[in-house]
């Protein structure tokens, strides 16, 4: 009598487990591959540099004005704090100020030059 007993129980046992361990395993999230959030990252950070590079050569300030802020923003937000990566960050900053302020005085080829150089240093930073 009691064999059935612990059958049944060690059954009830086991089924519980193993819903248990079902759900923990149907609603776990899916952890995400670093490489496609790289490759979005640096797309809306060029994205934003051509989009600010282009207002200036239309001579839209208030859009390129927009455009460098929304960078600025972006960059802050995905700037790498790896101390081997600390002189391409610093270069890329200090490029984004220089656009910044030529944004400001409106001078078109300077914001050309500094897009073009923050292109460069983009594609330095996320490819190597």
């Amino acid at each position: 009598m009691s064999r059935p007993i612990v059958i049944v129980t060690v059954l009830l046992v086991a089924a519980v487990f193993f819903g248990t361990y079902q759900a923990f395993v149907q609603n776990s999230p899916p952890v995400p591959e670093p490489g496609p959030e790289i490759r979005s990252s640096t797309v809306n950070l060029q994205d934003l540099t051509d989009k600010a590079a282009q207002a200036a050569l239309d001579e839209e300030w208030l859009l390129c004005q927009y455009y460098t802020q929304l960078l600025l923003a972006e960059w802050d937000r995905l700037k790498p704090n790896s101390p081997n990566r600390l002189s391409a960050v610093m270069e890329i900053d200090q490029i984004l100020f220089e656009l910044d302020d030529l944004v400001l005085n409106q001078n078109q080829t300077g914001v050309i030059s500094a897009t073009t150089r923050l292109t460069h240093a983009f594609a330095y930073l996320f490819n190597s």
